[in-house]
């Protein structure tokens, strides 16, 4: 279900929402929709209620922190998500209540995070969580992320290293790290360069 740019109001996306959970839906798009803080906990509980949902579009909404906290709590719940965009919501370095359920969400492939601000203290927040996830167990794979998007963010180098050194244990099927538009330098390249050979030496075949 297609409803990006429609200028939904809050009434509209509370409406949806209290049908959303028995609807049946696999891939709903609200990309260009202001959702405020009370639709978007409402949007939460009911995705966390959508079994068969695989793809959610939520960028450019408008939310701000509030929709990461909000599906932090819904991410458990949902075990068939596959596809999460949640890009140019402004969420700020909020983005550690979201990433915490990370490994709560093995089935994730796809997350987009770009245009976020997220500064140094929220990649920290990310690479906690990777961490948690790679330390969960040594033999299953947790997460199976192919796409990672973190660019057009405020990521300096201390926050690439951090992802670099967790990212080759906790995502072993990530194909694509989008990085670009952020404040790194130099000394941020080497760390990516560092977890590219460790990869390269991985003997995980995704």
């Amino acid at each position: 279900l297609d409803l990006s740019y429609c200028q939904l109001g809050a009434r509209s996306i509370e409406t949806f929402a209290t049908v959303l959970g028995g609807s049946g839906l696999v891939k709903l798009n609200l990309e260009g929709n202001g959702v405020p803080s009370a639709p978007m906990a409402a949007l939460a509980a009911a995705v966390s209620g959508a079994r068969r949902l695989s793809h959610l579009n939520l960028s450019r909404t408008s939310s701000g922190p509030d929709v990461a906290a909000a599906l932090g709590e819904a991410l458990p719940q949902c075990p068939t998500l596959r596809w999460l965009d949640l890009s140019h919501n402004y969420i700020t370095d909020a983005v550690g209540s979201l990433t915490v359920s990370l490994r709560k969400a093995p089935g994730l492939t796809y997350l987009n995070l770009s245009g976020n601000g997220i500064s140094n203290t929220g990649a920290q927040a990310i690479s906690r969580s990777l961490l948690s996830a790679r330390r969960r167990t040594r033999t299953e794979v947790v997460l199976r992320l192919r796409v990672l998007d973190l660019s057009d963010n405020k990521l300096r180098d201390s926050a690439i290293e951090a992802l670099c050194r967790e990212i080759p244990g906790a995502c072993p099927y990530l194909r694509s790290l989008k990085l670009h538009r952020n404040d790194f330098t130099e000394q941020g390249a080497v760390s990516i360069a560092v977890m590219l050979i460790a990869r390269a030496a991985s003997r995980v075949i995704p």
